[in-house]
């Protein structure tokens, strides 16, 4: 499929159009160009070739998934395709059918990342690790290993917006970078604004006091949570530091 118009690459495209809000841009756009009127037959070209890649992208990642055991039939398509993006990036290891539930729900959490924050987590190594029978390590119910890169993801039992999408907040304020090259959860942003909610926080997310480090890394990971799981924010995080993590992970 041609990435053209599009500031990704081709595989980047790919991820686009299938976790795009809209659900396969350029399907819709081809379909939008006839339904308003133009039956030429470029128009039409362009929308049934919009569609055949589409949906031979689809079949390709449905067939992977049954490659790793992955019943796609109960998996949105997004899923399925964030699964393929990902291959064996993504490990786990389900024995019975509630298992393997807990990790096409993962999937689901994993196919909300913006097709450009995917790619920064893809091109720098993260991999991920799901332990769908409980903790993933040291008792906890997620953790991010920065010195190997590894997303671990155990129980959804949590007291997180999303425990997924928080481990995958502590890795992209690790990777990514604020303008002063410090990694993005020890950003000045991120200081202050721990500082300023830290009365209004739960407890996990004052250790330490105001505008420690392990305090900052904390309140980053539930914002990308919350922003990209767009759960009810009952965490403390005030509306001007949800608004600074949005335009993180949207850029």
């Amino acid at each position: 499929m041609s990435a053209a118009g599009f500031p990704y690459t081709a595989r980047q495209a790919r991820w686009w159009f299938a976790t795009h809000p809209t659900a396969h841009a350029a399907t819709d756009a081809a379909r939008a160009r006839v339904h308003g009127g133009d039956r030429s037959e470029a128009a039409i070209s362009q929308l049934f070739d919009a569609s055949q890649d589409a949906r031979a992208e689809l079949d390709t990642a449905t067939a992977y998934a049954k490659s790793r055991g992955i019943n796609p039939k109960h998996m949105s398509d997004k899923a399925v395709v964030a699964l393929h993006y990902w291959g064996p990036r993504v490990s786990f290891d389900a024995q019975t059918s509630a298992e393997a539930a807990e990790v096409r729900e993962v999937l689901e959490d994993l196919s909300r990342l913006p097709p450009s924050v995917a790619a920064k987590l893809h091109k720098v190594g993260i991999t991920f690790r799901v332990s769908p029978r409980g903790m993933s390590v040291e008792g906890a119910e997620g953790s991010y290993d920065w010195t190997k890169k590894v997303v671990h993801i155990g129980s959804r039992d949590t007291n997180h917006a999303n425990v997924a999408l928080h481990e995958v907040g502590h890795a992209i304020g690790h990777e990514f970078k604020a303008p002063d090259g410090r990694s993005l959860h020890y950003s000045e942003e991120v200081k202050r604004a721990h500082v300023r909610m830290f009365d209004s926080l739960r407890p996990h997310m004052r250790i330490d006091g105001p505008g420690s480090p392990r305090g900052q890394r904390e309140i980053f990971a539930e914002g990308v949570s919350t922003v990209l799981y767009q759960a009810k924010n009952d965490s403390g995080l005030d509306e001007e530091f949800l608004a600074f993590v949005r335009a993180q992970v949207t850029k």
